[in-house]
């Protein structure tokens, strides 16, 4: 009985305490959610990039340019390109000023500031910053990567327009985001040299070339990282 007696002391010890244990269950890691899509019209043919589709993915980053004795720049770039294919679309905004060198980035104050303070960016080569009256205001560029691999280029003076209507700033673990959705209508272009050899293979000519051609209603749906 005694042993019995014992057993049974045990077993509600150890119920006891079972209850007295609770798993610590970790909250929810917040994940910004980023989503992208493009779509528009080139050449009078429909164009949609689609994520997880033909291997597409984006890519979101910065140039950064340091300038000694004045404020650094930052020109921050969305890039939705292939691992399959050749072709691609990148939108450029830019640029995000600081008082800063290579070692540091804008604080995501500025970082917020240049997407919602200019949701009507002017186009600009490069995405480089436009002085107006004074004062800077953001530019834009789309650059486009064909199926040959040819670079076109938004074309100053051409028609080129971009509104962003949706900006959302998010953040988590991985780091700072801005989210968008842009409509844009740009023409690019793209200006090459075709040369005429001899039967030697020697150039005898070289012939200056040039194309260009719009994206009319496109739409870029992605985000922007610090």
């Amino acid at each position: 009985m005694k042993i019995g007696t014992f057993i049974a002391a045990a077993f509600i010890g150890l119920a006891v305490i079972s209850c007295n244990t609770h798993e610590i269950i970790p909250a929810p890691e917040q994940k910004v959610d980023l989503k992208f899509h493009f779509q528009g019209y080139m050449r009078g043919s429909f164009i949609e990039f689609t994520q997880n589709v033909d291997g597409f993915d984006l890519e979101a980053n910065k140039i950064k340019t340091i300038i000694p004795n004045t404020f650094s720049r930052a020109t921050y770039y969305s890039y939705i390109k292939s691992a399959q294919k050749s072709i691609g679309v990148k939108l450029l905004v830019g640029e995000a000023l600081w008082d800063g060198d290579d070692s540091n980035d804008p604080d995501v104050n500025v970082f917020t500031d240049l997407f919602k303070n200019f949701t009507e960016p002017g186009f600009s080569p490069e995405g480089k910053s436009i002085s107006l009256f004074g004062m800077n205001t953001s530019g834009f560029d789309v650059h486009y990567k064909d199926a040959n691999g040819n670079i076109w280029k938004g074309m100053p003076g051409g028609s080129n327009n971009l509104e962003f209507t949706y900006l959302n700033q998010e953040t988590d673990k991985t780091g700072d985001y801005m989210k968008y959705i842009a409509k844009m209508n740009v023409t690019l272009e793209r200006n090459w040299w075709e040369y005429e050899y001899d039967p030697l293979g020697i150039v005898i000519d070289s012939i200056p070339m040039h194309d260009e051609f719009q994206i009319t209603d496109g739409v870029m749906k992605g985000w922007f990282k610090r």
